[in-house]
């Protein structure tokens, strides 16, 4: 065997592992006993022994998993993670919604608009980024139906995972021998925003063994009537929707994070950068690549320190209709989207030639009540040199700012 095609059969050859059947976690008086409900190929990397257990006597979804297909092999970590995380995307949707995971990101995301049927709403997951989409795991909130199996084989999935298949699918889904399907239901009982049990608790453990418990992240916004419009132009409903749309997914993408959604549909996903710029500049070019131009992006989940307002500067001139959105957890912490998405709105509004090179720019600041001509910060300016350096673009665009009052 070549030393190519042996590192390759690592990656579908299952360990052993030896860990216990049951292992309880005590925090306070409260204690979890959590049993084991499969052994896993391996762990994050193929040569790490792994096994999943799940809590007794608790409201299972991901933890009551049936496998229907085992591909070659079984689950490993990553696909484990990649369904539960698909699984909280579209947990957030009452109408049908398909979910994109690789390495537990999404690579695209969607829901169903009006009458669309489900293999449209899996196609506009996909092709979000059909390159990261080859060899993903992807997740619905529905029943899928045989068309979009039939679909499904048309390019390489690693895995599916909803809460229940059409008869006829499994007959799709043979004919590829290494690909994994999952049944996982029950995804209203999950906690999803504010009030609600909070449960699980998140842990993070360190290299010594030291852990760090954190809360679920759990949401306010369970509608656009949870947003607060807070200039006298008004969005229109599908904006707002979008914004909603594009904040849950945003909820579930490593920071440094920016999703550009549209029509119910990721168009662009930037995630796990060190610095925002990049994750800019990757939304945009996975974003350019789906559209010529954006009416609405909404988004963007990356931490700004806290203090006055993030300042930044809003681009005015050939768009008086153009929404932007600023996501606002509290007065004194607002999140960038408001920056790097006016300057989202000039690039892509540049690649139609709709407005000239270097225009005036207006500086201004985010204000709870207002709108405010502002000096903006050297990291609202280092972003906007450093895109107008790789871009070179220019020009001005309308803004209004929406209050969103989340976690």
């Amino acid at each position: 065997m070549s030393k190519a095609k042996s590192i390759r059969k690592k990656y579908s050859t299952a360990l052993e592992e030896e860990f216990p059947e049951t292992i309880k976690i005590s925090i306070g008086e409260n204690e979890t006993i959590y049993k084991k409900h499969m052994s896993l190929r391996y762990g994050e990397n193929p040569h790490q022994p792994a096994a999943f257990y799940s809590p007794i006597d608790r409201s299972l979804t991901i933890g009551k998993m049936k496998l229907l297909k085992t591909g070659k092999s079984g689950l490993s970590m990553t696909n484990v993670e990649d369904a539960n995380n698909s699984m909280r995307i579209v947990s957030y949707f009452k109408q049908p919604a398909c979910a994109v995971m690789k390495h537990v990101n999404p690579s695209g995301a969607a829901k169903q608009n009006r009458d669309e049927q489900l293999v449209d709403v899996y196609r506009k997951a996909r092709d979000c980024d059909s390159l990261a989409a080859f060899g993903s795991v992807v997740g619905f909130n529905c029943k899928v139906d045989a068309e979009t199996a039939m679909e499904l084989m048309n390019s390489y999935v690693e895995g599916v995972v909803a809460p229940e298949y059409e008869k006829g699918c499994m007959d799709y889904f043979e004919q590829k021998k290494n690909i994994r399907i999952m049944q996982v239901d029950g995804l209203d009982k999950i906690s999803k925003f504010v009030g609600e049990p909070m449960w699980p608790l998140d842990i993070s453990v360190q290299m010594d063994g030291s852990l760090v418990l954190q809360a679920p992240m759990l949401t306010k916004l369970k509608g656009i009537n949870d947003l607060s419009v807070v200039t006298e132009k008004k969005p229109s409903n599908q904006e707002l929707r979008d914004l909603l749309f594009s904040w849950y997914i945003c909820m579930n993408v490593r920071s440094n994070g920016v999703v550009l959604s549209k029509d119910n549909a990721t168009i662009g996903i930037g995630t796990g950068q060190q610095d925002r710029v990049t994750a800019v500049k990757l939304a945009l070019d996975k974003a350019l690549k789906n559209i010529d131009r954006v009416d609405v992006v909404s988004a963007h989940a990356t931490s700004t320190p806290v203090g006055d307002p993030v300042e930044y500067r809003v681009i005015t001139e050939r768009f008086p209709n153009t929404p932007i959105y600023a996501p606002k957890s509290k007065i004194g912490h607002t999140l960038a989207a408001a920056s790097i998405l006016e300057t989202i709105y000039a690039i892509l509004s540049m690649k139609n030639k709709l407005i000239p090179h270097c225009q005036n720019m207006v500086e201004c600041s985010y204000d709870t009540h207002k709108v405010l001509v502002r000096k903006p910060t050297k990291m609202i300016g280092d972003v906007l040199r450093t895109l107008n350096n790789s871009f070179g673009f220019g020009g001005k665009c309308a803004s209004q700012v929406i209050e969103v009052n989340h976690v």
